[in-house]
């Protein structure tokens, strides 16, 4: 990666360039100061202005390789995630191999752990990410489905911990608590605690989705 620092790798100071007496004037010293910081400016304008040419140090030039690339812009993602996308894109395999599918994984798995399975006796490809690591799994998802054929099926296996807390009253004969689990998930639900007020018992159930 370039270090964009051109000629000059210290601000602008013109006074450096002329005798020294000429900053013992006020006047002299403060149109000096001045054209410096101007200069300072364009420096750093032009050092912003080329790392819009690199991906991986572009910021406001994000969108202009975007429409290049044929994505959305989306602001409200992170310039990493955005640049992550991009070079997801540019990138041109001679073929699609596990190594190339696990560079396009780790784009998104912030550990770089991630990785893919290779079942051909199945059509199918497991892509393995480790839990809380990943970024953004629908752009993910849509990177791989530009390069991986279309006749081989992919399975992501992750986890996601949700916890939640609910509360169930009833009368104390009553001796089950049912719950309605959506199949896509699994999820292990426990009682915690059990405390009677008058004659109605509450039951608090944590619930853990995976």
């Amino acid at each position: 990666m370039a270090d964009f620092e051109f000629l000059r790798v210290t601000p602008v100071a013109l006074q450096r360039y002329l005798p020294r007496f000429l900053g013992h004037d006020p006047a002299f010293a403060d149109m000096l100061q001045t054209l410096s910081d101007e200069h300072e400016t364009q420096r750093q304008y032009q050092i912003e202005t080329v790392k819009q040419f690199f991906v991986q140090t572009a910021t406001w030039g994000l969108s202009d390789w975007e429409q290049f690339v044929g994505l959305e812009t989306n602001t409200e993602r992170t310039d990493e995630e955005r640049r992550n996308d991009i070079l997801a894109r540019l990138t041109n395999p001679p073929s699609v191999t596990l190594d190339f599918i696990n560079r396009i994984i780790n784009l998104y798995v912030t550990d770089g752990t991630g990785f893919a399975e290779d079942h051909p006796e199945d059509y199918r490809i497991d892509i393995e990410i480790p839990e809380g690591k990943y970024t953004k799994l629908d752009e993910l998802k849509a990177t791989l489905e530009i390069y991986v054929p279309a006749h081989i099926g992919l399975q992501y296996n992750f986890t996601t911990r949700l916890e939640r807390t609910f509360t169930f009253g009833g009368q104390p004969a009553l001796q089950h608590v049912y719950l309605m689990i959506p199949p896509a998930k699994r999820q292990t639900a426990f009682t915690d605690t059990i405390r009677f007020a008058g004659k109605v018992v509450f039951c608090r159930v944590d619930i853990k989705e995976r």
